[in-house]
């Protein structure tokens, strides 16, 4: 698997065990005697996972079933994406 992609998952399992947390958050603080604070909670928990784990499990996935054709080296420099030279800087 490419350093990229594993990236991309790595990322996504955190963004995964930290949406978990505040899903496990939210029950525990509904079930409790404790007030309703922190209403931006479940925006947050909906956010973290969507753009978050799926987003870059999506990501990591494809750059791993799809890789680059080598002439995509001199396209990385040629559109000047910092991402994908970083990469290939990384590959030599």
């Amino acid at each position: 698997m490419f350093e990229l992609a594993r990236r991309y998952v790595r990322t996504s399992l955190i963004f995964a065990a930290i949406s978990v947390l505040l899903g496990m958050h939210m029950i525990a603080q509904r079930f409790s005697d404790e007030p309703q604070t922190l209403r931006w909670l479940p925006t947050a928990h909906g956010h973290i996972f969507l753009a978050g784990f799926v987003t870059m499990m999506i990501m990591g996935v494809a750059i791993w079933m799809f890789p680059r054709p080598k002439s995509a080296r001199l396209l990385a420099f040629d559109f000047g994406n910092p991402l994908l030279a970083h990469n290939f800087r990384d590959n030599n």
